[in-house]
């Protein structure tokens, strides 16, 4: 993915998040979200993280919400 992203013409890489964006809005591409954790709970959260079986992926809450 880098390489591409080092190598592609500006427009493709626009046009590619473009249709990402598109496919996200209307749910036809989604990242499961296993869980969320507050930032002063990083330990649990990268540990979490590192476990093998996940089923998504593993999220910190920003802001206080």
């Amino acid at each position: 993915m880098i390489n591409w992203l080092r190598t592609a013409p500006p427009t493709e890489v626009r046009d590619t998040y473009r249709l990402l964006a598109d496919l996200t809005a209307t749910g036809e591409l989604a990242a499961p979200v296993e869980a969320t954790y507050e930032l002063k709970d990083y330990k649990q959260a990268v540990e979490h993280a590192a476990a093998t079986g996940r089923s998504g992926k593993i999220l910190f809450r920003l802001g206080g919400a």
